[in-house]
Order: C-alpha cells, then sequence, then structure tokens
C-alpha cells in the first residue's frame, strides 16, 4: 500500500457519506411537507367545526321558535301559566341561539349577510309575543 492511498478516503466511504447526506435531505424535505399539510388539516378542521357549530345553532333557532310558538298558542288557548313560562324560557333560548349564531358567521362577510336577518325576526317574533302576552 502506498502513502497515498492510506492518506485518501476510500470510495466507498465516500459514497456512503453522500448517500447518508441525501437521505438526510429527503427526511427533511418529507418533514416540511408533513408539517404544511398537517397546519393545512388545522384549518380544515376549524372550518367544519365551526359550520357544524353554526348548523347546531341554527336548528336550535328552529327548535326554540317553534318552541315558544306552540306555548303562546297554547297559552292564548288557556291562558295557563304554566305555558307562558314555557314561552318566554323558549324565547330567551331562541336569542341565545341567534346571538351564538351570529358571533359564529362574523368571519365570513357573505354568511353574515344571510344570518344578519335572524336578530330582526327574533326581535319581531318577540315583540309579537309580548302582545299576545298582553
Amino acid at each position: 500500500m502506498s502513502a497515498e492511498a492510506a492518506v485518501r478516503p476510500d470510495r466507498a466511504i465516500r459514497r456512503m457519506a453522500a448517500f447518508l447526506l441525501a437521505v438526510a435531505v429527503v427526511l427533511i424535505g418529507v418533514a416540511g411537507v408533513a408539517v404544511r399539510n398537517i397546519s393545512g388539516a388545522r384549518a380544515a378542521s376549524d372550518w367544519v367545526n365551526q359550520t357544524h357549530a353554526l348548523i347546531l345553532e341554527l336548528d336550535g333557532v328552529e327548535a326554540q321558535f317553534r318552541t315558544a310558538e306552540g306555548a303562546l298558542r297554547a297559552f292564548a288557548a288557556t291562558g295557563d301559566n304554566g305555558d307562558l313560562l314555557t314561552a318566554r324560557e323558549a324565547l330567551f333560548s331562541l336569542a341565545e341561539h341567534v346571538s351564538v349564531a351570529t358571533a359564529l358567521a362574523q368571519a365570513d362577510p357573505a354568511l353574515r349577510v344571510r344570518v344578519a336577518p335572524l336578530g330582526e325576526l327574533a326581535a319581531a317574533r318577540a315583540e309579537a309575543a309580548r302582545a299576545v302576552i298582553a
């Protein structure tokens, strides 16, 4: 073996180092893509959760409206104070559902425009209920 061969690194070691460097670059790339995908999935998940929450609140608006309407009709027919209490609780719950739905729709301007009339309709229904109660 000559002195020059002992000083020069072996070709196999160079190839192994190049291979490990390539693997490291690929792993760093995969990690970057994974982080980006997780961020995108989180954003999509937030949108889906907000959409489902809004749908549930709108369902609550409808349910409480129907409950209040039925209780008001029963109160108008019978004059029972239990029906009046049920109607008032339903109207209060209706107002809560409307306020939560309005808050959930604030992030999307097109949705905000569509949800905004709910507050006005709920207020008008509450005023009509006061007239029936009086």
